[in-house]
């Protein structure tokens, strides 16, 4: 799994999506950005109380960069 450090809402409808993921250099802390017009949840597993934090596959994550 691919954890997500950080989810920060930006301008128009779009997210930031700061991934850390010590086994996958190549997508490690790189910005991940996506239309919050589609319901990031399908992709993370989005928790508004502890500040978005979730998770995805690497797959839907690699699709995003």
């Amino acid at each position: 799994m691919v954890y997500v450090s950080s989810f920060t809402q930006a301008e128009y409808n779009c997210a930031t999506i700061i991934v850390s993921v010590a086994k996958h250099p190549a997508i490690a802390n790189k910005f991940i950005y996506f239309d919050l017009r589609y319901n990031p949840r399908q992709w993370f597993g989005v928790n508004p109380e502890k500040e978005a934090v979730g998770q995805a596959s690497v797959p839907a994550l690699t699709n995003q960069l």
